[in-house]
Formats: structure tokens, sequence, C-alpha cells
């Protein structure tokens, strides 16, 4: 009877953890759900169908309470990350990248990396090419934040 009610007590805190401490489909929850199923499975096996009855309905009630007590608490909002990002990957001025525009790559650009364009480094986006390290590139495209480009070739330059 200990080792039932063991059962239970460890899986209703695994899915207290689950559901307040490591949201979303995982290891914890799932333990947690098994443990309760084998403490309600061996109440009805060992204790037969009124005990088990009883600790199905015992067993969804304290769900349900830890449910309500952790929506009014607010617990989400304590635990959850307020920081937004504000950020842009490039701002650029007016003017100052253009197409037809050369540079050098930093980074790989497989599609995405940096580049040094006009003495200043961008996120830029190949055309869909893989650009290693330190390759001459031309600006193809400038759109708004985004810049594409491509190995800087004789054909690029046409």
């Amino acid at each position: 009877m200990t080792w039932i009610i063991l059962l239970l007590v460890v899986g209703i805190a695994l899915f207290f953890v689950e559901l307040f401490f490591v949201p979303g489909t995982t290891v914890v929850g799932v333990l947690g759900i098994i443990l309760l199923a084998l403490g309600i499975y061996f109440s009805y096996s060992d204790l037969g169908n009124k005990a088990g009855h009883i600790t199905v309905a015992i067993t969804f009630l304290l769900l349900i309470i830890i449910i309500l007590i952790g929506a009014k608490s607010n617990v989400w909002s304590k635990l959850s990350n307020k920081d937004h990002l504000t950020g842009k990957a490039n701002i650029i001025e007016e003017n100052e990248v253009q197409a037809g525009d050369t540079g050098i790559s930093v980074s790989a650009i497989k599609p995405i990396g940096k580049a040094r364009i006009n003495n200043k480094n961008y996120e830029v986006r190949s055309v869909g090419d893989y650009i290693n390290t330190n390759t001459k590139i031309k600006v193809i495209k400038v759109q708004g934040n985004r810049i594409t480009v491509a190995v800087n070739t004789p054909e690029t330059t046409k």
C-alpha cells in the first residue's frame, strides 16, 4: 500500500514539475504520467475496485487543485523570460550599401553569414551558393535590411 502511495506522490510531483518548471513534453512529464498510471493500476489490482475508484478520484482531485493553484498564483509569468529583442541584424543607412558594392566574406556564408562591405561588417545572404571565408563577394540586391551577395566573378560584374 505504501509503495502505491509513493508512486502516486512521486507521479504528482513530477507532473507538477513538468507543468510549472520544465513545460513541454519531456521525460519528466511522461515519467510522472507513467507513475500515476502505475499507482492507479496497482491500487485496482492489489486493493480492489472500491480502493481503485477512490485512488482515481483523489489523484484527479489533487491534479486539478495543483493546476488551479498554479494558474491562480500566476507562476508562469514569474518563471517566464521578460526580455525582448530589439536589435536588428543589419542597420543600414540609406545608400550605405548598394547593389554593385564589393566586399569580402568574414565568415562562411551558407546561405547566411557575415561579410565586410565598405569597411563595415553586415549579415548577408548568398544567392544560394556556399561561400567560403575570405572570398571576394559582390552585393546583388539590398532590400530593407537584407543584403544578398554572390561570389565576385566576371559573370557578376555584367
